[in-house]
Order: structure tokens, then sequence, then C-alpha cells
């Protein structure tokens, strides 16, 4: 028989246990279909058929509340419980096994992550769901995509501050560049996520790379493309709001190489799209902002300054050509698929914010109370105006493009 003592400090964990898993179900950090609900049902019958002692009641209601814990099973299933019969006994036996089972997973998994790979199956997913902070960083964990905002943007046009006002407002699908894969937020989901893998063939250049502190991969290629298109699915699982909304946005360059080169377009994500094109009416004072962002490494407020600019002509004449070319690059893509953006520019949205935000939320159904403040600021200052002056006093065959009016 169990002492009124253990029996009591068994139910304090239970009780203890039950509370985290549930607040873990609550947050979407663990599934609710997990093998402990089929320990429930397997209880089930073994209640119907136990005797009423409390040891076998003990040992009923240990699986019955859906518990898979180190400390309660071996204390479930010992043998301190010998008046079990054989249904409750094998009911044990099935929670230690897949206990076990999960253990070993957790054990193993690890030495696949850099890789990255991963089990698919149920199990390994309830072993390797992501933390419930980082679910809540990146969204708001496997809803699904109803609605599509694919943002069309050209280098330095806003689209970071309008991105970031979107996040906020919880209701436009996370916005962010998911198709640059140079970036920390790439490298971090893919750790977490274990999605995209790098192909065998590039894992001795992967081991090379990374000893020498960059990123393993060095662009689409080191990925397989199977892979690359469940990664495509898989942020939009994790970052679509509770709403229905994914946000993607995507520069030219991204979109062409990340996706429509694979064969495939925002289509992908199954949902009915709602494009959005922001640009800049003044194309020279975009090309200054690319310049000093690419010699400071400094592409928006909250990164730190590495190098000072310096001013080069030459640069800001390629900038213009880039972003001349981008915009017609989008400008031919929708044409040719008879698309209608909502189109916006970098002043409209620094002159009219709240208004302009509406417009967006409108555009994929939202709705909000009150537009959040951005979480980035311009880095536009005097040296950029010092800057512009000096150019089209030395290029005056440019000055046009200091305001290029756009239209839908």
């Amino acid at each position: 028989m169990v002492s009124s003592n253990a029996s009591s400090s068994a139910c304090a964990l239970i009780n203890s246990t039950q509370r985290r898993i549930n607040f873990l179900r609550s947050s979407g950090a663990i599934s609710r279909q997990t093998p402990a609900s089929k320990l429930a049902l397997a209880a089930a019958t073994a209640r119907l058929t136990s005797s009423a002692s409390p040891s076998a009641t003990l040992a009923i209601n240990l699986p019955s509340r859906g518990l898979i814990d180190s400390k309660v099973l071996p204390l479930a299933a010992s043998t301190n419980l010998p008046l079990m019969n054989n249904c409750v006994r094998f009911t044990f036996c099935s929670a230690r096994l897949v206990h076990s089972c999960l253990v070993g997973i957790a054990m193993v998994t690890p030495l696949h992550r850099w890789s990255g790979r991963r089990y698919r199956t149920n199990l390994a997913r309830t072993t390797q769901s992501p933390p419930c902070a980082f679910v809540r960083l990146l969204g708001l964990s496997h809803m699904t995509t109803r609605r599509l905002l694919a943002i069309a943007s050209v280098e330095r046009t806003g689209s970071t501050l309008l991105c970031s006002i979107l996040r906020a407002t919880k209701a436009a699908g996370n916005p962010v560049e998911y198709l640059n894969i140079q970036t920390n937020n790439f490298a971090t989901f893919r750790e977490r996520h274990h999605t995209p893998r790098i192909k065998a063939s590039f894992l001795p250049m992967a081991l090379a790379r990374k000893a020498t502190g960059r990123f393993p991969w060095r662009d689409i290629s080191s990925f397989s493309r199977t892979s690359f298109i469940d990664y495509l699915h898989e942020i939009a699982e994790v970052n679509t709001t509770s709403n229905g909304v994914f946000g993607v946005k995507m520069h030219w360059n991204q979109y062409k190489r990340h996706m429509l080169d694979l064969g495939v377009d925002v289509s992908l994500w199954g949902a009915p799209v709602s494009w959005l094109r922001i640009t800049r009416e003044n194309e020279l004072r975009q090309a200054i902002s690319f310049v000093r962002a690419a010699q400071t490494e400094s592409w928006n407020s909250n990164m730190a300054v590495t190098k000072e600019p310096r001013y080069d002509a030459d640069a800001i004449i390629a900038a213009l050509d880039r972003i001349a070319s981008e915009n017609h690059d989008w400008d031919r893509y929708f044409a040719e698929h008879s698309i209608t953006p909502l189109h916006i520019t970098y002043e409209q949205l620094t002159r009219e914010m709240d208004h302009t935000i509406r417009l967006v939320l409108d555009h994929v159904g939202a709705h909000v109370d009150v537009v959040p403040p951005p979480t980035t600021k311009s880095q536009s200052d005097a040296l950029n105006a010092e800057w512009a002056e000096r150019f089209v006093s030395e290029h005056p065959e440019h000055a046009h493009r200091r305001s290029i009016p756009r239209t839908n």
C-alpha cells in the first residue's frame, strides 16, 4: 500500500505538473494532441476494470491526468502498487515507454540541429516545440493564413519603418524580410525550427564557413529546394497573426531569387493576396541613404554605426541605377500579372503616419483603435542634405531624381 504521506506528495506533484502543462498547452508551446492524451484513454479503460483500492486509484489517476513527467511516472510504475491489475500495469508500462522515447529524442535531436534535420512525427514535434517566449516573439503559433500582405519594396523606401508599426498593431501578420537569408533573424529562425536544411554536398564548405565566424550557408544554393519551400510554409504558420493575416516584405532581388527562380510565387501560401507597394519620391535622397547605410553597416536606427560615411558620387550613381532597375522590375511584374497594388510613399508615411497605416490595415481587412508609435526613426540628417546639394551641383543631369511622383 502507498502511505498517506506518499499519496499527499504524489497528489501535490500531480497538481503542480498539471498546472505547468495546462499553461504550456494554452500558450501553444505543447500540442494538445500529445501521447499523453492517449494515455488518458488507456487509463479510462483501466478505471473500469481495476479495484477501488487507494493504490490502484492513485495508479489510475496519474496517467489519466495526461502527465509525462520523469518524477511522476517512475513513482506510478514502481512496485509499491501491488494491487494493480494487469490492465493498469500495462498502462504504466506504456507511459514509461513513451516517456523513454521522449527523453531519447530530446538527447538525439541536438546532434541534428546544426544541419537542420528534424523529426517530423507528432512525437518529435512535442519535444521540439519552441519556448513560449519565442512563439510570442515570432508570432502567435501555427495559425491558418487567410490573407497575405505582400509588401513590394526597394531598399531605403521606409519599408523598415512601415513594418515596425504594422508588427506593433498585431493585426498585419508580422511583416519582416523573411526572404533575406543573410540576417540574424533568419539564422535564429533556422536554429529554432531546423529548416531549411543545408545540402549534404555543401556541408564541408558550411563547416569551414562556420569556423571562420560566417553563416554556414553562402546563398540560396546552399539549401535544397524542397527544404527552402518547407521554410516558406513554416514562416507563415508561425507568423500569421490571430486575425489570419501573414505579412512578408520583399525587395525585388529577394523575391526573384528566393521564390520566382524556385518556380513558386506568393500563391504558395494559399491565401488571397493584398499587394502593397512602397516607393520614395526623392530617389536621390534614397540613393544617398543606401550609400550611407552600406558604408556604415547601419541599416536602421537601432543598428550601431561601425564606420564613418564618406561622400562618393560614383556610389550614388550606382545606387540610383539600382533603384531604377528594381522599380522597373516591380512595375513589369505587376503589369504582366494584372496586379494593381495599394501604393504608398515614404513621404506619405512620414507626413501622415496614422492615416497611412490605417489605409494598409483596411487593405487587409484589419482594424486597430490606436496606431502604435514606430520603434525606429528616420536616419536622414543634415549630412544627407549636404551630399544631395553637392551631387546635384556636380551631376545636374540627375536633378530630376529628387522628385519622382508615382501613381497606382
